[in-house]
């Protein structure tokens, strides 16, 4: 929910700036879902909003220190065209 309405809400603000980024935090145990790539990139399109102008951080509220998973999920992530950061 949030995402999505962040994306809906960045759109409006890419109309007044075209250089708008819109950071949203994201749980650590999201990267342990395997489709968090693919509803991410659903939610840019329904809102055609450009990858390269939106952030994931990353909350450290779960270790991702092994987690082979996750580690897919964030190189998905990057192939999609978003941003990642840590959020600490």
């Amino acid at each position: 929910f949030v995402l999505d309405r962040a994306l809906c809400e960045g759109k409006r603000a890419l109309a007044v700036d075209p250089d708008f980024k819109i950071a949203v935090n994201v749980s650590a145990l999201d990267l342990r879902d395997p489709k968090f790539p693919q509803t991410v990139g659903l939610l840019l399109a329904r809102h055609a909003f450009p990858p390269s102008r939106l952030i994931l951080e990353i909350t450290e509220t779960a270790p991702i220190d092994s987690d082979r998973l996750a580690g897919v999920v964030l190189a998905e992530l990057k192939r999609v065209g978003v941003g990642l950061s840590v959020d600490d």
